[in-house]
């Protein structure tokens, strides 16, 4: 596919992306996390600590250790031809991460988003969005990008509605507690034993064209 050839040169070649605010500033800059940015110690080791303060958040939760950080980059996002996670970096400072992943030709989702550290103006990640989806829009040319989010995560949803993400779908979750792990699992209604859903949002290439023409 032309958008996973797209995606390995991104990473190869180090693109950088800056984070444009509406006035026209750079106030940030999106860097491909790639094979020389996973031999930092320091920020696999910023990293691992972000995804344990945010793990709320995601599907999946567990104690993130530096070794699991490092595996996970080395073996599922560096070497992806689907999905490429950004390091969000304000005057030099990495603060955070965002990136897409299940990337087609046709469609991209919004992935892996976490602000870990203080720096930048406080809607920084609006416009770390936003850069995403131009890069999603008009370099990759996908035809929708899909975020999905857990219902109950209010910050993340507004967010994705204020950039025009419409709402689509909210599937119940079951949650699911093992020895070290918790995962919430997608279910039917009658066996959710939460009381928040996963919500899917989708914004179309000519609507986002059209909002922020």
């Amino acid at each position: 596919m032309q958008n996973h050839t797209l995606i390995n040169k991104i990473k190869s070649q180090n693109i950088v992306y800056d984070v444009i605010r509406d006035d026209q500033t750079v106030i940030s800059q999106l860097l491909p996390v790639n094979y020389k940015i996973i031999n930092d110690d320091f920020l696999i080791n910023q990293l691992t600590k972000w995804r344990n303060e945010s793990m709320r958040f995601f599907k999946s939760q567990f104690k993130s250790t530096s070794e699991g950080t490092k595996t996970w980059l080395t073996e599922k996002i560096v070497p992806a031809n689907d999905r490429i996670l950004f390091l969000v970096s304000s005057k030099g400072k990495v603060v955070g991460h965002f990136g897409l992943c299940n990337i087609t030709d046709i469609s991209a989702e919004l992935d892996n988003a976490i602000r870990g550290e203080i720096g930048g103006p406080s809607d920084l990640f609006a416009f770390v969005e936003k850069t995403l989806l131009n890069i999603s829009f008009t370099e990759l040319n996908v035809e929708q990008v899909v975020a999905k989010v857990f219902s109950n995560n209010i910050f993340a949803l507004q967010l994705h509605k204020n950039l025009g993400f419409q709402e689509k779908n909210r599937v119940p979750l079951k949650l699911i507690i093992s020895e070290n792990k918790k995962v919430y699992e997608e279910c039917l209604r009658k066996d959710a034993n939460v009381n928040f859903d996963y919500a899917e949002l989708v914004i179309s290439k000519s609507d986002y064209m059209e909002i922020h023409k």
